[in-house]
């Protein structure tokens, strides 16, 4: 009798349980929800925009990619026209995340449609891609027109030539117009030492054993 009762016990217990699982409605697009995106999660990109202002440029090479960005006002989606600047200010508010955008509509995002690509940039051409630049416009467009002049002064250089296979990596870097690089990547190997140099916008040099093997420019 004793046992028949706490199987009956336990049946309505198990029965409650499920019930409760099953009527528990699921994260809303409002809940900030951790998961991995490249280096940074989720939460992580929040942090790092929460409170800031951000414009988006008409600049960036990657419109489309920069529209996967989900704003809603009032419950509705928002159709963003992103064909001129516009000011973004992310901000914590409760478990949402929201943006004021230029300083008059109030909206929520969808936060897992965030991504670091979309914020974060430490090369020029990783600024050109960006969507969300923390540079106001006055002064995005001078540095747009810095990195132009520097591509142009890249391209005058490849023109000139002034490295030829088989230079040695002194002679690249103190006797043609090609420098030293941005950034050198080294595979050592049972061979010897091979070298990647970096000249950003495409170009590379590289070298076997301090001897330079081949060049790749972008066109």
């Amino acid at each position: 009798m004793i046992f028949s009762t706490i199987r009956k016990i336990f049946n309505h217990i198990s029965k409650s349980i499920l019930l409760i699982i099953l009527l528990t409605p699921p994260a809303t697009f409002s809940q900030t929800t951790i998961v991995s995106n490249d280096v940074l999660t989720i939460e992580q990109i929040i942090n790092l925009i929460d409170g800031k202002n951000y414009w988006y440029h008409t600049t960036s090479a990657f419109p489309d990619y920069c529209k996967k960005v989900d704003f809603y006002e009032r419950g509705k989606k928002l159709n963003i026209d992103f064909l001129n600047p516009l000011k973004f200010k992310f901000y914590r508010e409760g478990p949402s995340i929201k943006a004021k955008i230029n300083d008059l509509i109030d909206t929520i995002v969808n936060p897992e449609t965030l991504e670091k690509d979309m914020f974060v940039y430490s090369t020029d051409e990783q600024y050109l891609n960006i969507c969300f630049s923390d540079i106001e416009p006055t002064e995005h467009h001078k540095k747009i027109i810095q990195i132009e002049k520097k591509k142009e002064a890249l391209a005058a250089k490849n023109k000139k030539g002034g490295v030829r296979i088989g230079m040695t990596a002194k002679q690249v870097r103190e006797k043609t117009d090609w420098g030293s690089p941005e950034s050198i990547n080294s595979t050592i190997t049972s061979n010897g030492t091979r070298e990647q140099w970096v000249y950003g916008y495409g170009n590379y040099l590289y070298f076997r054993n301090g001897i330079l093997e081949s060049i790749q420019v972008r066109k």
